[in-house]
């Protein structure tokens, strides 16, 4: 933690930033990060960034596989309401069908 603190004050300065203080706090547990997360740590500065990069692309394309997740549910929702109108158009048809087949046990 100590080096990364300084690190960061470092580039601060080769940026022209002045960083007075530093908040430090590490997290009491570990974390289970999927692979591409969890190497992360024990890599050079230059590769990290690469990384995080890598990373900050899957999740880009996770935000826009997922997308299209409104247009199926709008898709789902005006099948369903057909499906509805169906099922009902069926029952009316069935209760006809009832009607002829007791007829026909009637004779």
């Amino acid at each position: 933690m100590g080096n990364f603190s300084q690190e960061i004050r470092k580039r601060g300065v080769e940026r022209g930033a002045v960083i007075q203080d530093i908040k430090k706090q590490e997290l009491p547990f570990d974390i289970d990060l999927p692979y591409p997360f969890s190497r992360v740590l024990a890599d050079e500065d230059i590769d990290i960034g690469r990384k995080l990069d890598r990373e900050n692309e899957l999740l880009i394309d996770i935000k826009r596989d997922t997308s299209a997740l409104p247009e199926i549910k709008e898709i789902l929702t005006s099948f369903v309401v057909e499906q509805r109108e169906h099922n009902k158009r069926m029952d009316e048809h069935n209760k006809r069908l009832e009607k002829i087949l007791e007829k026909l046990a009637e004779r």
